[in-house]
Protein backbone atom coordinates (compact mmCIF):
# COMPACT_ATOMS: atom_id res chain seq x y z
CA UNK A 1 0.00 0.00 0.00
CA UNK A 2 2.89 2.45 1.42
CA UNK A 3 4.88 1.22 -2.15
CA UNK A 4 1.98 2.12 -4.34
CA UNK A 5 1.13 5.54 -2.68
CA UNK A 6 4.86 6.56 -3.32
CA UNK A 7 4.30 5.41 -7.18
CA UNK A 8 1.64 8.17 -7.11
CA UNK A 9 3.41 10.71 -5.65
CA UNK A 10 6.35 10.47 -8.35
CA UNK A 11 4.25 9.91 -10.91
CA UNK A 12 2.20 13.25 -9.74
CA UNK A 13 5.24 15.37 -9.71
CA UNK A 14 6.64 13.44 -12.86
CA UNK A 15 3.00 15.47 -13.73
CA UNK A 16 3.87 18.96 -12.56
CA UNK A 17 7.81 18.71 -13.52
CA UNK A 18 6.78 17.71 -17.16
CA UNK A 19 4.32 20.78 -17.49
CA UNK A 20 6.71 23.03 -15.78
CA UNK A 21 8.64 22.22 -18.33
CA UNK A 22 6.28 22.46 -20.89
CA UNK A 23 6.02 26.03 -19.64
CA UNK A 24 9.18 26.74 -19.93
CA UNK A 25 9.76 25.70 -23.77
CA UNK A 26 7.22 27.68 -24.45
CA UNK A 27 8.16 30.69 -22.57
CA UNK A 28 11.57 30.29 -24.58
CA UNK A 29 10.35 29.72 -27.15
CA UNK A 30 8.50 32.89 -27.51
CA UNK A 31 10.82 35.27 -26.29
CA UNK A 32 13.59 33.31 -28.71
CA UNK A 33 10.76 34.17 -31.62
CA UNK A 34 10.26 37.99 -30.37
CA UNK A 35 14.08 38.32 -30.43
CA UNK A 36 14.04 36.93 -34.13
CA UNK A 37 11.69 38.98 -35.30
CA UNK A 38 13.20 42.27 -33.50
CA UNK A 39 16.74 40.92 -35.57
CA UNK A 40 15.32 40.35 -38.50
CA UNK A 41 13.04 43.59 -38.38
CA UNK A 42 16.46 45.96 -37.15
CA UNK A 43 18.21 44.73 -40.47
CA UNK A 44 15.56 45.41 -42.36
CA UNK A 45 15.45 48.91 -41.47
CA UNK A 46 18.96 48.99 -41.56
CA UNK A 47 18.74 47.67 -44.99
CA UNK A 48 16.50 50.64 -45.75
CA UNK A 49 18.44 52.83 -44.35
CA UNK A 50 21.47 51.64 -45.93
CA UNK A 51 19.70 51.76 -49.97
CA UNK A 52 18.43 54.99 -48.69
CA UNK A 53 22.32 56.29 -48.03
CA UNK A 54 23.37 54.61 -50.96
CA UNK A 55 20.86 56.08 -53.16
CA UNK A 56 22.11 59.76 -51.74
CA UNK A 57 25.58 59.22 -52.55
CA UNK A 58 25.19 58.08 -55.77
CA UNK A 59 23.08 61.04 -56.36
CA UNK A 60 25.47 63.67 -54.70
CA UNK A 61 27.17 63.93 -58.17
CA UNK A 62 24.17 65.72 -59.08
CA UNK A 63 25.73 69.14 -58.39
CA UNK A 64 24.70 71.97 -60.49
CA UNK A 65 26.57 73.69 -63.44
CA UNK A 66 23.68 76.32 -64.08
CA UNK A 67 20.96 78.17 -62.36
CA UNK A 68 17.88 76.87 -61.03
CA UNK A 69 15.59 79.07 -62.63
CA UNK A 70 17.04 78.58 -65.77
CA UNK A 71 16.89 74.81 -65.65
CA UNK A 72 13.23 76.35 -65.30
CA UNK A 73 12.79 78.34 -68.15
CA UNK A 74 14.74 75.85 -70.46
CA UNK A 75 12.21 73.13 -69.81
CA UNK A 76 8.73 75.31 -70.11
CA UNK A 77 7.65 75.48 -73.73
CA UNK A 78 9.42 73.00 -74.97
CA UNK A 79 7.66 69.56 -74.88
CA UNK A 80 8.17 69.39 -78.91
CA UNK A 81 11.41 68.18 -78.48
CA UNK A 82 11.57 64.77 -77.48
CA UNK A 83 14.55 62.24 -76.74
CA UNK A 84 14.06 59.38 -79.51
CA UNK A 85 17.01 58.76 -80.20
CA UNK A 86 19.52 57.95 -77.67
CA UNK A 87 18.96 54.19 -76.94
CA UNK A 88 18.84 52.67 -73.41
CA UNK A 89 20.78 54.44 -70.26
CA UNK A 90 23.65 56.08 -71.85
CA UNK A 91 24.74 57.50 -68.74
CA UNK A 92 23.81 55.19 -66.30
CA UNK A 93 21.37 57.23 -64.19
CA UNK A 94 18.09 55.20 -64.58
CA UNK A 95 16.65 54.64 -60.83
CA UNK A 96 16.06 50.82 -60.01
CA UNK A 97 14.15 50.22 -56.71
CA UNK A 98 15.45 47.58 -54.74
CA UNK A 99 12.43 46.02 -52.60
CA UNK A 100 13.65 43.68 -49.39
CA UNK A 101 10.64 41.99 -47.69
CA UNK A 102 9.99 40.80 -44.35
CA UNK A 103 8.06 36.92 -44.76
CA UNK A 104 7.08 35.91 -41.01
CA UNK A 105 3.94 33.75 -39.78
CA UNK A 106 3.45 36.30 -36.96
CA UNK A 107 3.84 39.84 -36.81
CA UNK A 108 2.87 41.95 -33.93
CA UNK A 109 1.31 44.92 -33.62
CA UNK A 110 5.42 46.69 -33.21
CA UNK A 111 5.93 44.64 -36.10
CA UNK A 112 3.23 46.52 -38.35
CA UNK A 113 4.59 49.39 -37.07
CA UNK A 114 7.96 49.21 -37.64
CA UNK A 115 7.41 47.92 -41.49
CA UNK A 116 5.21 50.99 -41.99
CA UNK A 117 7.56 53.04 -40.25
CA UNK A 118 10.29 51.13 -42.29
CA UNK A 119 8.11 52.30 -45.83
CA UNK A 120 7.78 55.49 -45.12
CA UNK A 121 11.47 55.55 -45.04
CA UNK A 122 11.98 54.25 -48.28
CA UNK A 123 9.24 55.85 -49.71
CA UNK A 124 10.80 59.74 -48.74
CA UNK A 125 14.39 57.95 -50.11
CA UNK A 126 12.49 56.90 -53.57
CA UNK A 127 11.00 61.03 -53.58
CA UNK A 128 14.17 62.41 -53.17
CA UNK A 129 16.27 60.11 -55.67
CA UNK A 130 13.42 61.05 -58.26
CA UNK A 131 14.07 65.07 -57.19
CA UNK A 132 18.10 64.23 -57.83
CA UNK A 133 17.42 62.71 -60.61
CA UNK A 134 15.04 63.96 -62.69
CA UNK A 135 14.30 67.04 -61.37
CA UNK A 136 17.96 68.04 -61.43
CA UNK A 137 16.83 71.05 -58.41
CA UNK A 138 19.30 69.74 -55.88
CA UNK A 139 21.78 72.25 -54.52
CA UNK A 140 25.41 72.63 -55.56
CA UNK A 141 27.27 69.62 -53.28
CA UNK A 142 30.59 68.66 -52.41
CA UNK A 143 31.23 65.28 -54.86
CA UNK A 144 32.19 67.11 -58.29
CA UNK A 145 35.04 65.54 -58.42
CA UNK A 146 34.28 62.68 -61.23
CA UNK A 147 34.54 66.10 -63.41
CA UNK A 148 37.07 68.11 -62.13
CA UNK A 149 39.71 65.14 -61.48
CA UNK A 150 39.06 64.77 -65.38
CA UNK A 151 41.09 67.26 -66.44
CA UNK A 152 44.60 68.61 -64.86
CA UNK A 153 44.74 71.86 -62.86
CA UNK A 154 46.38 74.24 -65.22
CA UNK A 155 48.24 75.55 -62.67
CA UNK A 156 50.55 71.97 -63.13
CA UNK A 157 49.81 72.38 -66.73
CA UNK A 158 53.78 73.11 -67.32
CA UNK A 159 54.62 69.83 -65.59
CA UNK A 160 53.07 68.05 -68.18
CA UNK A 161 55.92 67.78 -70.97
CA UNK A 162 54.68 65.31 -73.68
CA UNK A 163 51.05 64.34 -75.06
CA UNK A 164 50.87 60.91 -74.09
CA UNK A 165 51.26 62.61 -70.22
CA UNK A 166 48.16 64.32 -70.96
CA UNK A 167 45.88 61.27 -71.85
CA UNK A 168 47.14 59.44 -68.66
CA UNK A 169 45.75 62.96 -66.57
CA UNK A 170 42.29 63.20 -68.99
CA UNK A 171 39.53 61.21 -68.08
CA UNK A 172 37.22 60.80 -70.78
CA UNK A 173 34.88 58.01 -68.81
CA UNK A 174 32.82 60.35 -67.59
CA UNK A 175 28.69 60.45 -67.09
CA UNK A 176 26.49 62.38 -69.47
CA UNK A 177 25.68 65.91 -67.56
CA UNK A 178 22.49 67.47 -67.48
CA UNK A 179 21.17 70.84 -67.51
CA UNK A 180 23.70 72.71 -69.34
CA UNK A 181 22.96 76.05 -71.10
CA UNK A 182 25.90 77.22 -72.96
CA UNK A 183 25.88 79.66 -76.21
CA UNK A 184 29.16 79.01 -77.92
CA UNK A 185 30.05 81.98 -79.96
CA UNK A 186 32.97 82.08 -82.24
CA UNK A 187 34.58 80.27 -85.92
CA UNK A 188 34.81 77.14 -87.62
CA UNK A 189 37.42 75.69 -84.22
CA UNK A 190 34.24 76.72 -81.57
CA UNK A 191 31.79 74.71 -84.09
CA UNK A 192 33.91 71.51 -83.97
CA UNK A 193 33.91 71.84 -80.21
CA UNK A 194 29.98 72.14 -80.09
CA UNK A 195 29.51 69.30 -82.29
CA UNK A 196 31.64 67.31 -80.76
CA UNK A 197 29.94 68.08 -77.06
CA UNK A 198 26.67 67.81 -78.22
CA UNK A 199 27.36 64.59 -79.95
CA UNK A 200 28.58 63.25 -76.59
CA UNK A 201 25.30 65.26 -75.09
CA UNK A 202 23.04 63.03 -77.11
CA UNK A 203 24.89 59.98 -78.37
CA UNK A 204 26.75 58.98 -74.67
CA UNK A 205 30.18 58.70 -76.51
CA UNK A 206 32.61 61.26 -77.46
CA UNK A 207 33.01 61.45 -81.38
CA UNK A 208 35.48 58.78 -82.24
CA UNK A 209 39.06 59.30 -83.24
CA UNK A 210 39.42 58.58 -86.94
CA UNK A 211 36.09 57.66 -88.30
CA UNK A 212 34.92 58.80 -91.66
CA UNK A 213 32.91 60.75 -92.37
CA UNK A 214 33.24 62.70 -89.10
CA UNK A 215 31.74 65.04 -87.47
CA UNK A 216 34.51 67.49 -86.47
CA UNK A 217 36.18 67.07 -90.16
CA UNK A 218 34.82 68.60 -92.81
CA UNK A 219 37.68 68.80 -95.94
CA UNK A 220 37.56 66.18 -97.97
CA UNK A 221 34.90 63.99 -95.49
CA UNK A 222 31.69 65.49 -97.77
CA UNK A 223 31.19 66.11 -100.59
CA UNK A 224 30.59 70.32 -99.74
CA UNK A 225 29.42 72.14 -97.18
CA UNK A 226 25.96 71.66 -97.26
CA UNK A 227 26.12 67.83 -97.11
CA UNK A 228 28.08 68.28 -94.36
CA UNK A 229 25.61 70.32 -92.47
CA UNK A 230 22.68 67.47 -93.75
CA UNK A 231 24.93 65.06 -92.09
CA UNK A 232 25.84 66.46 -88.79
CA UNK A 233 22.16 67.64 -88.38
CA UNK A 234 20.62 64.41 -89.16
CA UNK A 235 22.94 62.77 -86.54
CA UNK A 236 21.85 65.07 -84.06
CA UNK A 237 18.34 64.51 -84.94
CA UNK A 238 15.93 64.96 -83.06
CA UNK A 239 17.63 67.61 -81.15
CA UNK A 240 19.63 70.02 -83.54
CA UNK A 241 17.92 72.71 -85.63
CA UNK A 242 20.23 74.03 -88.15
CA UNK A 243 20.23 77.70 -89.72
CA UNK A 244 23.10 77.16 -91.84
CA UNK A 245 24.20 77.41 -95.76
CA UNK A 246 27.24 77.98 -97.33
CA UNK A 247 28.67 78.31 -100.88
CA UNK A 248 31.62 76.15 -102.08
CA UNK A 249 34.78 77.80 -102.67
CA UNK A 250 36.45 80.22 -100.77
CA UNK A 251 34.07 81.96 -97.97
CA UNK A 252 31.49 83.80 -99.30
CA UNK A 253 30.14 86.09 -96.46
CA UNK A 254 27.10 86.91 -98.24
CA UNK A 255 25.59 83.54 -98.85
CA UNK A 256 27.35 82.01 -95.70
CA UNK A 257 25.30 81.52 -92.27
CA UNK A 258 25.64 79.10 -89.27
CA UNK A 259 23.98 79.01 -86.38
CA UNK A 260 23.12 75.65 -84.46
CA UNK A 261 20.55 75.01 -81.83
CA UNK A 262 20.21 71.89 -79.37
CA UNK A 263 17.75 70.79 -76.94
CA UNK A 264 17.48 67.38 -75.10
CA UNK A 265 14.15 68.34 -72.86
CA UNK A 266 14.92 65.39 -71.09
CA UNK A 267 17.91 65.81 -70.06
CA UNK A 268 17.48 69.49 -69.77
CA UNK A 269 20.70 70.59 -71.88
CA UNK A 270 20.39 73.53 -74.43
CA UNK A 271 23.62 74.31 -76.20
CA UNK A 272 24.16 77.14 -78.99
CA UNK A 273 26.65 77.83 -81.81
CA UNK A 274 26.42 81.60 -83.35
CA UNK A 275 29.27 81.79 -86.22
CA UNK A 276 30.53 84.85 -85.15
CA UNK A 277 34.48 85.29 -86.36
CA UNK A 278 36.44 88.28 -85.64
CA UNK A 279 35.30 91.09 -87.18
CA UNK A 280 32.22 89.81 -89.14
CA UNK A 281 28.69 90.27 -88.71
CA UNK A 282 26.05 87.92 -87.25
CA UNK A 283 23.63 87.05 -89.04
CA UNK A 284 20.29 85.09 -88.54
CA UNK A 285 17.68 83.34 -90.57
CA UNK A 286 14.91 83.46 -87.59
CA UNK A 287 13.72 85.05 -84.57
CA UNK A 288 15.46 84.70 -81.39
CA UNK A 289 12.36 83.08 -79.93
CA UNK A 290 11.61 80.44 -83.16
CA UNK A 291 15.24 79.34 -83.23
CA UNK A 292 14.16 75.63 -81.21
CA UNK A 293 11.00 75.13 -83.35
CA UNK A 294 10.62 73.15 -86.01
CA UNK A 295 13.02 74.09 -89.40
CA UNK A 296 13.72 72.96 -93.07
CA UNK A 297 17.55 72.75 -93.78
CA UNK A 298 17.94 75.20 -96.37
CA UNK A 299 19.82 73.60 -99.94
CA UNK A 300 19.59 76.63 -102.12
CA UNK A 301 20.69 79.83 -101.88
CA UNK A 302 17.51 80.90 -103.40
CA UNK A 303 16.14 80.09 -100.33
CA UNK A 304 18.33 81.90 -97.94
CA UNK A 305 17.09 84.71 -96.36
CA UNK A 306 18.84 86.45 -93.06
CA UNK A 307 18.81 89.81 -91.29
CA UNK A 308 20.92 90.99 -88.08
CA UNK A 309 24.85 91.99 -89.45
CA UNK A 310 25.39 92.67 -85.79
CA UNK A 311 29.03 93.15 -84.24
CA UNK A 312 30.09 91.34 -80.87
CA UNK A 313 28.11 93.97 -78.78
CA UNK A 314 24.91 93.99 -81.01
CA UNK A 315 24.64 90.72 -81.16
CA UNK A 316 24.62 89.93 -77.64
CA UNK A 317 21.78 92.85 -76.74
CA UNK A 318 19.85 92.41 -80.42
CA UNK A 319 19.87 88.41 -79.90
CA UNK A 320 21.35 86.59 -77.40
CA UNK A 321 19.64 87.69 -74.36
CA UNK A 322 16.16 87.43 -76.80
CA UNK A 323 17.06 83.63 -76.70
CA UNK A 324 14.34 81.49 -75.33
CA UNK A 325 15.60 80.00 -73.15
CA UNK A 326 18.27 82.44 -72.83
CA UNK A 327 21.78 80.85 -72.04
CA UNK A 328 23.13 80.62 -68.81
CA UNK A 329 26.49 81.78 -69.66
CA UNK A 330 28.33 82.40 -73.45
CA UNK A 331 31.74 80.93 -74.20
CA UNK A 332 33.25 83.57 -76.73
CA UNK A 333 36.65 83.37 -78.98
CA UNK A 334 37.27 85.51 -81.45
CA UNK A 335 38.87 83.22 -83.22
CA UNK A 336 41.69 82.79 -86.00
CA UNK A 337 39.88 85.95 -87.86
CA UNK A 338 41.49 88.65 -85.85
CA UNK A 339 40.57 89.96 -81.76
CA UNK A 340 37.33 91.32 -82.94
CA UNK A 341 37.27 94.71 -81.27
CA UNK A 342 38.06 92.98 -78.30
CA UNK A 343 42.06 94.72 -78.05
CA UNK A 344 39.92 97.72 -77.68
CA UNK A 345 39.31 97.97 -73.76
CA UNK A 346 36.01 99.77 -74.08
CA UNK A 347 34.44 97.13 -76.15
CA UNK A 348 35.83 94.68 -73.58
CA UNK A 349 33.54 96.45 -70.97
CA UNK A 350 31.01 96.62 -72.83
CA UNK A 351 30.21 93.21 -73.88
CA UNK A 352 31.39 91.45 -70.60
CA UNK A 353 28.65 94.29 -68.77
CA UNK A 354 26.22 93.66 -71.52
CA UNK A 355 26.02 90.10 -70.81
CA UNK A 356 25.29 90.86 -67.05
CA UNK A 357 22.70 92.65 -67.98
CA UNK A 358 21.37 89.76 -69.10
CA UNK A 359 22.38 87.60 -66.36
CA UNK A 360 24.24 85.47 -68.47
CA UNK A 361 27.81 84.35 -67.25
CA UNK A 362 30.69 85.77 -69.51
CA UNK A 363 33.41 83.25 -70.54
CA UNK A 364 36.44 83.95 -72.44
CA UNK A 365 37.87 81.20 -74.44
CA UNK A 366 41.15 82.04 -75.41
CA UNK A 367 42.11 80.98 -79.20
CA UNK A 368 43.55 77.06 -79.33
CA UNK A 369 47.23 77.43 -81.04
CA UNK A 370 47.91 76.71 -84.65
CA UNK A 371 49.92 73.38 -85.39
CA UNK A 372 53.40 74.98 -85.34
CA UNK A 373 52.59 77.51 -82.41
CA UNK A 374 54.39 75.30 -79.86
CA UNK A 375 54.14 77.90 -76.92
CA UNK A 376 51.25 78.55 -74.31
CA UNK A 377 51.51 81.80 -73.85
CA UNK A 378 48.04 83.93 -74.08
CA UNK A 379 48.19 86.78 -76.16
CA UNK A 380 47.87 90.37 -74.60
CA UNK A 381 44.27 91.57 -75.53
CA UNK A 382 42.94 87.75 -74.19
CA UNK A 383 44.55 87.89 -71.13
CA UNK A 384 42.30 91.26 -70.87
CA UNK A 385 39.54 89.22 -71.82
CA UNK A 386 40.04 86.73 -69.12
CA UNK A 387 40.52 89.72 -66.46
CA UNK A 388 37.18 90.91 -67.14
CA UNK A 389 34.99 88.40 -67.79
CA UNK A 390 33.37 85.99 -65.33
CA UNK A 391 35.74 82.99 -66.41
CA UNK A 392 38.69 82.41 -68.24
CA UNK A 393 38.84 79.32 -70.12
CA UNK A 394 42.68 79.03 -71.02
CA UNK A 395 43.79 76.77 -74.23
CA UNK A 396 47.16 77.41 -74.08
CA UNK A 397 48.27 73.74 -73.80
CA UNK A 398 46.81 72.92 -77.08
CA UNK A 399 50.30 74.71 -77.88
CA UNK A 400 53.37 72.21 -76.45
CA UNK A 401 50.93 69.40 -75.76
CA UNK A 402 49.28 68.19 -79.58
CA UNK A 403 51.40 67.50 -81.62
CA UNK A 404 51.32 67.51 -85.54
CA UNK A 405 49.36 64.64 -87.09
CA UNK A 406 46.45 65.79 -84.22
CA UNK A 407 45.79 68.81 -86.80
CA UNK A 408 44.01 68.21 -90.10
CA UNK A 409 44.94 71.51 -91.46
CA UNK A 410 47.50 74.94 -90.06
CA UNK A 411 43.95 75.35 -87.56
CA UNK A 412 41.77 72.39 -87.11
CA UNK A 413 42.28 69.64 -84.95
CA UNK A 414 41.34 65.92 -85.29
CA UNK A 415 39.51 63.71 -82.80
CA UNK A 416 40.18 63.55 -79.60
CA UNK A 417 41.49 67.52 -79.13
CA UNK A 418 38.23 68.53 -79.01
CA UNK A 419 37.12 66.10 -76.45
CA UNK A 420 39.90 66.94 -74.71
CA UNK A 421 39.00 70.94 -74.49
CA UNK A 422 34.80 70.10 -73.68
CA UNK A 423 36.56 67.80 -70.77
CA UNK A 424 38.58 70.91 -69.58
CA UNK A 425 35.40 73.05 -69.90
CA UNK A 426 32.81 70.48 -67.65
CA UNK A 427 36.15 70.51 -65.44
CA UNK A 428 36.14 74.36 -64.70
CA UNK A 429 32.40 74.70 -64.28
CA UNK A 430 32.39 72.22 -61.95
CA UNK A 431 35.16 73.46 -59.89
CA UNK A 432 33.24 76.96 -59.72
CA UNK A 433 30.05 75.11 -58.47
CA UNK A 434 28.37 76.19 -61.50
CA UNK A 435 24.44 75.05 -61.08
CA UNK A 436 24.80 71.40 -63.57
CA UNK A 437 23.32 68.54 -62.73
CA UNK A 438 25.96 65.30 -63.56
Amino acid sequence: MIRQENKMKKQKQFVVVSILVALVYIATSTVMEEIFLARHEAEYNEDIIQQHNTGSANNDNADNLHETANASSTMQGTAQKTKSKQGGNVSGFTKKNNKTEINTTQVNNNDVEAEAEADLVKAEADVELDELTTTAKAPAGDNNDVYIDAFPDLSSINDIKTYDNLTSLVNLDIPVPNNLNILFMGDSVSRYQYLDLVYFLSHGTWVEPGALPSMVYQRRNHSSWNSFYDFTNSNLNPYEECDCFRTEGRVNMTNFIENRYFMDVERNNTLSFLWKGGNEQFKTSWNATDIHKNHTLVKDASDVSYFGHADWLGTIEEFVCKMDPRPSMVVMNSGHWGDGGFANATIQEMVVDALRGCDIASVYKTTTKKKNEKNSVMRDYEQQMCNQTDMCYDTGWTGPLVSREFYWDRLHLHAPIYSMLNVQLLSMLASRRQNVTF
